[in-house]
């Protein structure tokens, strides 16, 4: 659900994300689905860098989706 969000929130297709990070769409399918598999670290600090959320958000749901300016 997080990944779906930061992917809106950036305003990607799941493709766009998809060739962005160098994986297939159905890679970006099966994180976005419930019951699908969870990306590695390096993909999810690339999803939250790709799509400007906050990694500890996007890995547990914790603080807020956007990264705080500082």
């Amino acid at each position: 659900e997080r990944i779906r969000r930061a992917r809106a929130l950036a305003g990607l297709t799941q493709h766009e994300l998809a060739s962005r990070l160098g994986v297939h769409r159905g890679a970006v399918t099966q994180w976005e689905h419930p019951d699908g598999s969870a990306p590695n670290m390096s993909h999810l600090i690339a999803i939250a860098v790709h799509t400007g959320v906050n990694l500890e958000w996007l890995g547990t749901g914790r603080g807020t989706p956007r990264v705080q300016p500082a």
